[in-house]
């Protein structure tokens, strides 16, 4: 079993080196409320971002136009730095729900509800 929100392993009643789940979850932990991934964009492959794996994610790759990101649909702020030439929109997929587009070199705090992308503020 893992917990609800991350995915944490649990530590099962008999596991043998109980320390090292233990230490992985403290990990996982660590990562998702201070922890930066680096996510790759390369079209035509879709990119996708868990905002439970980091609190905060660097959008990489290099692009000859916009692109969307599609976020898992989870209730989390995170940050969101675009590294790119070009200007990305979080999206989590789901008709009709609202998104937001970050301009190449642009950082910004965003919100999901679990349906819709929405811009906290635009930190540059």
């Amino acid at each position: 079993m893992s917990s609800p929100n991350l995915g944490i392993t649990h530590v099962a009643a008999s596991q043998d080196q109980k320390e090292v789940v233990v230490n992985e979850a403290i990990d996982k932990l660590d990562q998702a409320i201070a922890g930066t991934l680096a996510v790759a964009i390369a079209p035509p492959a879709p990119a996708t971002l868990d905002p439970r794996l980091a609190f905060s994610f660097t959008l990489t790759g290099t692009l000859t136009s916009g692109a969307t990101v599609t976020v898992k649909p989870v209730v989390r702020v995170f940050v969101v730095a675009n590294a790119t030439a070009q200007a990305i929109v979080l999206s989590t997929g789901v008709a009709q729900s609202k998104t937001v587009a970050i301009a190449a070199g642009g950082l910004a705090m965003a919100y999901c509800d679990g349906t819709n992308i929405l811009m906290v503020q635009e930190l540059r």
